[in-house]
């Protein structure tokens, strides 16, 4: 299979067009976004952000079976990223696509169909119909366990999960066709599943942290990265940018401080200030949680984000929990 895509813009930009220059001189037609994964927790976000901020035509590439979010400012194709012959009338015509559409289960043949092959899809239909612009959702978790203080997207890639390779897979394809990767830090908010449900099973298990807490990571709240991802899109950004950003709020933030905004608008009281290293490591294995998941959530993980915030010129928010999001989180207390 290729995956040349002269239609995306190459790395070197200094002379490349802008975007919103050349449909200026089209017309005054808003450019046409075509978003994958849309019904997924982050594709919500992107979508409502795109929607509400009304610079993109928007389209949708969904399965038949998808429940869709409701938005009538949307045009819905069905089609799916892992079918070639679904995918050229929902992109021919479009500016951009953004591609949030991906696998996080343990199926390493699943995760390289959808996340790696259909990326592939995506970029060679892409070159067919002369889009513009390429833009892959992707994680931090394509690094590997860590721990990192402060790195910037040149870190190199080591995947720990069948998951994590494929999607590192998917963004040397994209990489290569000149387009942008968004690597996300770990993302909280209404819909998470996992990070804040995840962070306090760890506390019910071990009586607080692990350790002291004074571990740091890269957060961000899933609709803070909605809006980065649509202004990115809009007309006024130009075709050109690409390559690797990171998605987070800039200032890192400790498990201490996550875990006080957690007691403060979620459970109440979780335990200890600081626990042992050692035996909390112990309780968490012998919970069910992996050795991956312990370490991700008890060192350092926090990367360079300022760069996608200046380039969007949007103001980095601090982190909080949301009145919404801690209604939306309280129903994984009862669980433990």
């Amino acid at each position: 299979m290729c995956h040349q895509t002269p239609g995306l813009v190459p790395h070197k930009t200094k002379n490349s067009p802008r975007l919103a220059e050349r449909i200026m001189k089209k017309g005054s037609r808003k450019p046409i976004v075509l978003l994958t994964g849309a019904s997924g927790f982050i594709g919500r976000s992107i979508l409502e952000a795109i929607t509400a901020r009304g610079e993109n035509d928007l389209r949708i590439l969904a399965r038949p079976t998808t429940v869709l979010p409701e938005s009538r400012k949307a045009s819905i194709y069905v089609g799916d990223i892992t079918d070639v012959d679904s995918l050229n009338s929902a992109i021919a015509g479009a500016d951009t696509i953004v591609n949030a559409a991906t696998y996080t289960g343990a199926d390493a043949l699943t995760a390289t169909e959808v996340n790696s092959d259909g990326t592939g899809n995506l970029l060679d239909a892409a070159a067919r119909n002369s889009v513009s612009r390429f833009i892959q959702i992707s994680t931090t978790s394509v690094y590997g366990t860590g721990p990192h203080r402060g790195e910037g997207t040149s870190l190199p890639y080591a995947p720990e999960s069948a998951a994590s390779r494929s999607r590192a897979s998917a963004e040397r394809l994209v990489l290569n066709a000149g387009g942008s990767v968004i690597r996300t830090g770990l993302i909280y908010g209404q819909g998470d599943k996992w990070f804040i449900p995840a962070l306090i099973r760890m506390a019910a298990v071990v009586g607080g942290p692990v350790g002291d807490g004074s571990s740091k990571l890269s957060v961000i709240d899933v609709g803070h990265l909605g809006q980065l991802i649509s202004a990115l899109v809009g007309p006024g950004l130009g075709a050109g940018i690409s390559g690797p950003f990171h998605a987070a709020e800039p200032e890192p933030v400790s498990v201490e401080r996550l875990l006080l905004e957690i007691q403060d608008k979620i459970t109440g009281p979780l335990g200890s200030a600081s626990t042992d290293f050692e035996r909390s490591l112990i309780l968490l294995l012998q919970s069910g949680f992996t050795s991956h998941q312990a370490a991700l959530l008890s060192q350092d993980h926090w990367y360079e984000s300022d760069r996608l915030w200046a380039l969007t010129g949007l103001n980095p928010p601090a982190f909080t929990i949301s009145a919404e999001a801690a209604l939306w989180y309280r129903r994984f207390t009862k669980r433990y």
